[in-house]
């Protein structure tokens, strides 16, 4: 045990280790890269996360570099979960604290993940309407989300800062402002620099050009001069504080869900019905390429509710969770008599629920039926506005021809956000090459759809060498002061968003993928 593991467990309640078999498993995260801590603490509390902060920050302030990146369930697929010195996990940090039913809002722990929390909000007739990997926490879906969904349903956060400071967001009044600005800690410099700059860059940051970086920083001052730093922290993945709790805004549970899924060849009608489908507000609308369901058929997985699907285009998957079964009645009525409606579809009801529920999984054997190569989550989550999905599609189609390979498109609509896993080989030197040329023309093809590679989910390491030189250097430096505004010793997550580098990607790249099943 070294000294820093030895002198960090005896203040706080969770743990530290240093043992090589936990520091290998805490170097990988669900991205293509691979980078080795120096030591891994699991805090239990949020006065944990104040100390280890703290004692980074004053090691900092020595010239001693120990950086902590914070972690959820390490799903992270940019690089983002890892780093050279302490990975602080929230897996600890796992308890619902509160739940008020009347008020329709949640207490927890950044720790909890998505599926422990609406096994218990289900409890109470609640659920957290938000769209991911069950096992996904709700640190990291902030972290990393682009969502406004998942922006929206986020009332409040409680946020350790770089240096331990401990503070609650909330949308301050001008008055309250100046109060805060007039405080004589790290937080009053924080409010004094951070109204500063936005005043300093309005122009740059509106309209933000780019989504990579820290957009949302024109969000934190409205109009009427009221101010809230909770929208910088979606997308920061750690680079700014650390989340420890949040308030969360539920909704009613609507029991059972249905779902609509039809399948056409008939790419550009499908995408008319799309615009159709969209106008009637579902819960999600989901689009998978026809081709990985007819890959996974090859290892006894087949779409149950279809009897037949075409050769090649589209499935599409409406999900309604409407609380009143008449209006959802109503809105598959007006799908089924809708413009470009496809013949070839089917309906959820009691009985054949689980037929549509296995969706995922067909998902899941597809991503993992390689058996040499690997579909490592290289460019997921990008975002391809709608008006420009006929275009994506055809840039696809370029790729696939150039490559000779297949490219399966899957995503929601309804978060115009997309995802394709390129077959990989990190075991050869060419594989390698080819991750850095892929991510180089997918990243064209994104920018010629007025899109972006960091829309979905932010850029992280990976994601980060094509999108760093597309920033404009004004907002580069915007970008560059938030950050020594909040993190002046730069202990939380470097490496990531802006410090990413080609050299340093390229020295972190995995020689194999062997992460579990793959998940989506």
């Amino acid at each position: 045990m070294n000294k820093i593991t030895k002198y960090l467990n005896q203040f706080i309640i969770g743990s530290v280790y240093d043992a090589p078999s936990i520091l290998d498993t805490y170097s990988t995260d669900r991205s293509v890269l691979k980078i080795r801590p120096k030591v891994v603490a699991i805090p239990k509390t949020t006065k944990d996360v104040r100390k280890i902060l703290r004692f980074s920050n004053q090691l900092a302030i020595k010239k001693y570099k120990l950086p902590v990146t914070v972690r959820g369930s390490g799903l992270d697929k940019t690089g983002a979960a890892i780093g050279t010195g302490i990975i602080l996990s929230t897996e600890g940090m796992n308890h619902i604290q509160e739940i008020d039913p009347r008020q329709k809002l949640v207490r927890v722990q950044t720790g909890v993940t998505l599926e422990q929390l609406n096994s218990a909000l289900a409890l109470h007739g609640l659920v957290f309407p938000v769209t991911g990997n069950p096992k996904q926490t709700i640190g990291g879906l902030i972290a990393n989300s682009r969502d406004t969904n998942v922006i929206s349903h986020v009332a409040q956060a409680e946020i350790v800062l770089s240096s331990g400071d401990l503070i609650q967001t909330e949308r301050l009044s001008p008055r309250r402002l100046s109060k805060k600005k007039g405080l004589t800690d790290f937080e009053g410099e924080l409010y004094r620099r951070l109204d500063s700059l936005i005043s300093d860059h309005i122009e740059a940051l509106d309209p933000v050009r780019s989504l990579a970086g820290y957009p949302a920083l024109a969000d934190v001052k409205a109009k009427n001069n009221s101010f809230d730093l909770l929208p910088l922290f979606f997308g920061a993945q750690g680079s700014l504080g650390v989340v420890t709790e949040v308030i969360l805004n539920c909704e009613l549970l609507a029991e059972p869900r249905q779902y609509y899924i039809a399948a056409t060849s008939n790419i550009s009608s499908a995408l008319d019905f799309i615009d159709h489908a969209a106008a009637l507000e579902p819960a999600d609308i989901s689009i998978y390429d026809v081709s990985l369901f007819r890959e996974a058929l090859e290892f006894g997985k087949k779409l149950r509710p279809l009897s037949k699907l075409p050769k090649n285009g589209i499935v599409i998957v409406i999900e309604l969770t409407d609380t009143l079964a008449r209006k959802r009645r109503k809105k598959l009525r007006r799908l089924l008599s809708a413009p470009h409606s496809p013949s070839n579809y089917a309906v959820s009801d009691e009985e054949n629920l689980d037929q549509f529920l296995e969706l995922r999984s067909i998902l899941s054997v597809y991503l993992n039926s390689l058996p040499r190569t690997t579909r490592a989550p290289l460019v997921d989550d990008t975002f391809i506005p709608d008006k420009s999905l006929k275009k994506y599609f055809a840039g696809i189609v370029e790729l696939e021809t150039k490559y000779e390979t297949t490219l399966p498109i899957f995503g929601s609509v309804s978060r115009q956000n997309y995802s394709i896993r390129p077959e990989l080989d990190l075991g050869s030197v060419a594989g390698r090459q080819f991750v850095l040329a892929f991510l180089r023309e997918y990243g064209d093809v994104v920018e010629t759809c007025h899109g972006s590679l960091a829309g979905g989910s932010a850029e992280g390491r990976t994601k980060a060498i094509y999108t760093n030189p597309r920033l404009t250097p004004e907002l580069a430096g915007i970008y560059k002061e938030l950050k020594s505004i909040f993190d002046p010793n730069n202990i939380l997550n470097p490496g990531i968003k802006q410090e990413a580098t080609l050299r340093s990607v390229v020295r972190a790249l995995r020689t194999s993928y062997n992460p579990g099943v793959i998940a989506e």
